[in-house]
């Protein structure tokens, strides 16, 4: 049930976040100023004053199952009497095991064939990929997309291009970074109009691969398949498929970054 007590931030929470003030790095940027959350149970959370919000983002893509889900709080609770943590560098665990098993089960396509990585967050993910694409293919160059959100720390803060306050006096970046417009039809940085524009985007990226730099030096192309932190953004329909071919023609890599 939701419940509104005191207008955010309310009492609690402004004592709270003078302590978070003077105690924690404001590196951290909050979405939501002055949310101070007590408990979660479902799709609801709840601050330190009472008030309840439905979490429409799910942790960020992180808790597509809610908050206090008993399966969830059961499987955390028999493995925490087993032991916590166990560094897979240095031994095996068979509970690593398994869940690999299964995300290669549920996997589409040729992915069940491919074996799995686990990371830490998004960012880690993304630069074990720029990692292997480049030992793979033995090329500097990565082409992304201006909006896109691949992390803050490592090459992914290079590749993220939803805020330039996020690579402000941390310039270069690791790797070397190409950025072309996302396919955005609601407003279209070339002021076309789907489907009349046939897909301009990609006649763009054409170009740039003849002017800005030669398909044998791009080592992959990284696309959010939604684009997040940029805005939510949907592309038409057949771009992919057409992204793809045009890729396969030019012997580039796909690396897709989903949350």
């Amino acid at each position: 049930m939701l419940r509104r007590v005191a207008a955010p931030p309310g009492p609690k929470a402004e004592r709270i976040c003078e302590r978070d003030k003077e105690s924690i790095t404001h590196a951290i940027a909050r979405h939501i100023s002055g949310l101070v959350i007590s408990r979660g149970n479902g799709s609801i959370l709840q601050d330190v004053d009472g008030n309840s919000y439905i979490d429409f983002i799910a942790g960020i893509a992180v808790l597509p199952i809610g908050y206090g889900h008993p399966k969830v709080i059961e499987a955390i609770e028999r493995q925490i009497k087993k032991y916590i943590h166990a560094c897979a560098t240095i031994g095996e665990y068979e509970e690593n095991i398994r869940l690999s098993e299964k995300l290669r089960q549920i996997a589409p396509g040729e992915l069940k064939n491919g074996k799995v990585f686990f990371s830490n967050s998004g960012g880690e993910a993304v630069d074990a990929c720029l990692k292997l694409a480049k030992y793979y293919t033995r090329r500097p160059v990565v082409i992304a997309y201006q909006g896109c959100m691949h992390g803050r720390a490592g090459s992914g803060i290079g590749l993220t291009a939803s805020k330039s306050q996020y690579k402000k006096y941390i310039w270069p970046s690791l790797t070397e970074i190409v950025h072309i417009p996302y396919p955005y039809c609601y407003r279209c940085a070339f002021g076309r109009e789907y489907p009349e524009c046939d897909l301009f985007c990609l006649a763009y990226l054409e170009r740039v691969l003849e002017t800005v730099v030669p398909p044998e030096n791009v080592v992959a192309m990284i696309i959010e398949p939604i684009q997040g932190d940029g805005g939510v953004v949907v592309p038409p329909s057949n771009y992919f498929q057409c992204l793809h071919k045009s890729l396969i023609y030019q012997d580039i890599l796909l690396i897709f970054f989903v949350m």
